[in-house]
Formats: C-alpha cells, sequence, structure tokens
C-alpha cells in the first residue's frame, strides 16, 4: 500500500498598495501555489473585516495605524495552512487643518487681514482668499479690495502632510462696517423744501433697531424724540407749532454693529427761520 503524504500549504500573499492615506484601498494578491477554490482561501484584516478568494483580496482602512493580515487556505485535498503578517499595511495619519486671522473684526476701512496657522502635522499650506487669490505662506495677509457693504468672504485652508496627507478647513470672515456719522449744526424749517429736517447721518456700521435721538431745549424740556434714525427733526415743539431761532441739544445713542457696543453723543444745532 503506498500513502502519499501531502504537505500542508504555506500560504502566501503580496500587499500592491501598504502606505497611504485615509481611505486607503490595498489590493493583496496570493501567489501560494495548490489546487484552492474560490471559498477555501479566507482573508482576516485586523480591523474585523473578512474577504472570501483565492486570487486575492481587497481591503479598505480608514482609521490611522497599522494593521495585521491572515490569510486561511484549505487544498482541495483538505489540507490547512494559515500565515500572518503583523503590521503589512499602515495608514498614515491626516493632519489637522486650523487658523485663525487678525484682527478678528476687518473693517471696510482697513480690510487687510493676516492669517495665523494653528493647524498640526502639517508640511505645506494652502489658502484660497474668499475668491482673490491663493496664497502657500503658512501664515499670508491679504487685503481684501472691492468690497463696499458689510459680507463675509470664505477662506479655506489646505494642510498637507510630508506623506502626501492633506486635509481642508473653511472659516467665513466677516468685513465689518465701521460707524462713519455726521451731524449738521443747522437747519432751516421755512417751508422752503429744503434742510427742513434734522437727524445725523449715518453712512455705515450703526445697528438700525438700538437708536434713540433726543432734542432738549434751554431748559431741559424734550422738543423732540425718536428710536427711528430716519425721522428727522422738522423744527416743531411735539404735535405743537415750530420752535423758536435758536440753539438746541441733540442726544444721539446707538448701537454698534461690530462689537455691539452702545455710543452717545451729545451736541448743538441751530434753528433758523
Amino acid at each position: 500500500v503506498v500513502i502519499n503524504v501531502l504537505p500542508n500549504p504555506v500560504p502566501t500573499f503580496t500587499v500592491d498598495n501598504p502606505n497611504g492615506c485615509s481611505p486607503l484601498t490595498t489590493g493583496l494578491v496570493n501567489p501560494t501555489p495548490g489546487n484552492f477554490t474560490t471559498n477555501n482561501c479566507v482573508w482576516t484584516f485586523s480591523n474585523g473585516d473578512t474577504f472570501i478568494g483565492c486570487t486575492g483580496a481587497t481591503g479598505t482602512f480608514v482609521a490611522p495605524g497599522c494593521y495585521d493580515v491572515t490569510v486561511e487556505v484549505t487544498s482541495d485535498e483538505g489540507c490547512y495552512g494559515s500565515s500572518t503578517v503583523s503590521s503589512v499595511i499602515c495608514v498614515e495619519e491626516d493632519p489637522i487643518p486650523g487658523f485663525y486671522w487678525q484682527p478678528a473684526q476687518p473693517s471696510l476701512v482697513d480690510p487687510t487681514v493676516t492669517i495665523f496657522d494653528i493647524s498640526q502635522g502639517g508640511s505645506s499650506y494652502s489658502y484660497t482668499l474668499g475668491g482673490q487669490g491663493t496664497s502657500t505662506e503658512q501664515n499670508p495677509t491679504h487685503t481684501f479690495t472691492g468690497i463696499e457693504q458689510e459680507t463675509d468672504v470664505t477662506v479655506c485652508q489646505t494642510v498637507t502632510s510630508d506623506a502626501g496627507c492633506s486635509a481642508t478647513v473653511c472659516e467665513d470672515i466677516t468685513i465689518y462696517e465701521e460707524i462713519i456719522f455726521y451731524v449738521p449744526n443747522i437747519f432751516t424749517p421755512d417751508g422752503d423744501l429744503f434742510n427742513e429736517t434734522f437727524s445725523p447721518v449715518f453712512t455705515s456700521g450703526i445697528d438700525i433697531y438700538d437708536f434713540h435721538m433726543i432734542v432738549f431745549n434751554r431748559w431741559g424740556e424734550i422738543v423732540f424724540e425718536s428710536y427711528n434714525k430716519d425721522a428727522g427733526w422738522d423744527g416743531h415743539y411735539g404735535d405743537g407749532g415750530l420752535v423758536k431761532d435758536g440753539t438746541y441739544i441733540w442726544q444721539v445713542d446707538f448701537g454698534d454693529k461690530i462689537s455691539d457696543e452702545r455710543h452717545s453723543h451729545r451736541g448743538h444745532v441751530t434753528v433758523l427761520k
């Protein structure tokens, strides 16, 4: 009687993409010699995934770190063999992007911003600057031009590591309107339709919902009061007739769009008829 003892297979494999950035998809080829059917090869990855197939396997790895691979084969004759290779597939860690800017509240008067990088794990940097160009400096300075009213500009930072992995973050930078206003010192409510009312003139920066104006006479009596910045004083005493010519005291209180700070101003206006 001739007894033929077959050796157990010793599975081997090669990895076509062992290192890379997340998500890393890699292929494994099983060059183990022998007779195997499709269902007689099982691949197990240390991330918990499995794959069945004797010509090879594919796996996708997301979390940074290195992974072990085990392949088990059973020949058509019933012989079993397995092999494990430790840390054969490694996923590089992505950098963590991040930045801030100064001044924190840039304005239309001076829309120049310096961006400061606070990312981690990066070796090169790229910024898109609100549709106004790009920069590869780590801490670029940029002046936003052509902005005529309060608006947000989107700045995006892409950070790339030495391993070639990259990550991007975007932030909206608000370009604020500074408070710009003036107050006339004389008006003539004489019915000629010219310079008929008195009111401060704001060009930008005011919180229209936080406005209050009072006009006093020389005895401290209130002759006009308004919470509407567009409602000027027409020279009348409340609901009565026109006040007398002379000098009156005004006080204006309003909120600041940028900081929500409360502002208060006082002055004099002369009425001439």
